[in-house]
Order: structure tokens, then C-alpha cells, then sequence
């Protein structure tokens, strides 16, 4: 009985192990800048599957706005009304690096709203330049994770959200409402489905195949990939009126190292050996 036992719970916990894609998802918002804030918050967020669980907020030292992940643990961050391109420890809030990026600063005049969402591929980083002036349009530009150079330039605008799924790009346009895929190459985005208001951050999570979406108003929204609301969504900064949740990044939960599943396997394997000793003697 006790074997069986225990074939039940190691073979219970395999399951788990693999079906369960757990992780936290950090966001960040515009509110603090338009509302005159030096100051900042990143609210961290635990997420089993697609429920989101409690929410802690992290203070920062500047109105964080855009986020995206970076080496090390760290995540990018950006304001709104400068075009430094920082790394923050999501943990703390500390600023561990800071430099000048090619893209240009924001103004609290024209309301710009330049440092939005970062997508790292390993090598290059994609980053959101918000614009909506005949000068400055707005652009999705490919930077030097290192320096903050622009490397090369596509106009678009009024994007906000931008992530990586697998190897694609997606990106979602705040006045189009809509999210969709995006080719560097050609400078082409294709909308595949569209939001209720207007559109945010995004972040994506392979294990359960869920976009998350940042909304004005302070929603963030699991999505499927065609567009299938996953759940009700929650506000992780509460209510933020006509500002939007601009920065998601979801980071999943360390996966089990191999040393963990050999010694998963092995146990099972020698419950089972046991089992079929028994039923032969």
C-alpha cells in the first residue's frame, strides 16, 4: 500500500512539473509620470497558469514606464519624458545601469510618451518609440542592448506593447486597439485581434500559450493567440483612469533542473522495479 502510495505521488508530482507553468508578471504604468511623480512603482504579480495571485509593488527612483527583460535577472526600463535606457532590479527597484539612448526625449509640452516596452532577443533590443507629430510618428527601433544606439529604425505609430513569441514579434497599437504580429523587415504589422480599450504592454507566456495585455485604465488581460479573453484580468495598480498598464513582462518560474528529473525518473523507476517484484513473488 505504501508503494503505491508513493508511485501515486511521485507520479502526481511528474504531472505537475510539466503541466504547470507558473511565473510572475511585472508591470508598469504612465500614471506616475502624468501625475507628476519623480518616482515610480513596478507591481510584481504571481501567476499560476492564468490566475493571477497577490500583487506587491516595488518602488522605483524614476516613473518607470516601458519595461522588458534583460540579462541577469534584470529587467529594462524606461520614462516616459527622457530617453535614458535603464536596468532595475525588479526585486528592489534599484537603477543598476543607466545610459543615454540614440532615440530622442520626451517633453511634458507635447505629451510624448517615448520610453514604451522593450522586447531583448538575446542580441539586438526592440524597442517601442512612442510619437504622433508629423516630426516624430512613433517607430519600433532596434537598439544596442549595450549603449542604447539606434541600430535601425521602422516607422510606426502610436505602438506601445511589443514581446517575442517564439520568434515572432507581436506589437499592439494603443489607438488601433487592436494587437497583432510585426515584421522588422518589411515594416509590416498585421492586427490579429482587437482590444476594448486602448492598448498597452504585452507579455507572453509560452507555458500556457497566454498574451497577457495591458490596457488603459489599468486592466492587464490573459488573451490566446487568436484573441479568446482567458479570464477577467485584474488591475494591478488599481484603477489608473485614462492611463495605461504600458510595460508587462512575464518571467516564468525556474524549470527544474536536469539533475531534478533524473532523480524524479529514477525513483520512479525503482518504485515501479519494486511494485513488479512484489506481484511476481
Amino acid at each position: 500500500m505504501k508503494i503505491k502510495f508513493l508511485a501515486g505521488s511521485l507520479a502526481f508530482l511528474a504531472f505537475a512539473m510539466v503541466a504547470r507553468a507558473d511565473g510572475t508578471l511585472y508591470a508598469a504604468t504612465d500614471d506616475f509620470a502624468f501625475g507628476g511623480s519623480s518616482t515610480g512603482q513596478i507591481a510584481v504579480t504571481s501567476i499560476t497558469g492564468i490566475t493571477p495571485g497577490s500583487t506587491s509593488l516595488v518602488n522605483t527612483d524614476f516613473p518607470i514606464n516601458g519595461i522588458g527583460p534583460a540579462a541577469g535577472g534584470l529587467l529594462y526600463g524606461g520614462a516616459p519624458l527622457d530617453n535614458l535606457m535603464r536596468t532595475v532590479n525588479p526585486s528592489t527597484g534599484a537603477t543598476v545601469t543607466s545610459v543615454t539612448g540614440g532615440f530622442l526625449a520626451g517633453d511634458s509640452v507635447n505629451h510624448f510618451d517615448v520610453n514604451e516596452q522593450f522586447a531583448f532577443d538575446g542580441t539586438t533590443l526592440y524597442h517601442v518609440h512612442w510619437g504622433r507629430t508629423s516630426s516624430d510618428p512613433g517607430s519600433i527601433q532596434q537598439l544596442n542592448p549595450i549603449t542604447g544606439a539606434v541600430i535601425a529604425t521602422d516607422l510606426q505609430t502610436q505602438m506601445v506593447g511589443i514581446v517575442f513569441v517564439g520568434n515572432q514579434l507581436w506589437i499592439s497599437s494603443f489607438g488601433g486597439k487592436s494587437v497583432g504580429t510585426f515584421d522588422f523587415a518589411s515594416n509590416t504589422y498585421t492586427p490579429v485581434f482587437t482590444l476594448g480599450a486602448l492598448g498597452g504592454g504585452l507579455a507572453y507566456d509560452s507555458g500556457t500559450g497566454t498574451l497577457w495585455v495591458g490596457e488603459q485604465g489599468g486592466m492587464v488581460i490573459p488573451y490566446s493567440l487568436t484573441g479568446t479573453p482567458l479570464g477577467p484580468g485584474f488591475q494591478p495598480f488599481g484603477p489608473t483612469g485614462g492611463d495605461v498598464v504600458d510595460g508587462l513582462t512575464f518571467i516564468p518560474s525556474q524549470t527544474p533542473e536536469p539533475g531534478t528529473w533524473i532523480l524524479l525518473g529514477s525513483g520512479l523507476v525503482g518504485v515501479f522495479r519494486s511494485v513488479r517484484r512484489r506481484m511476481s513473488a
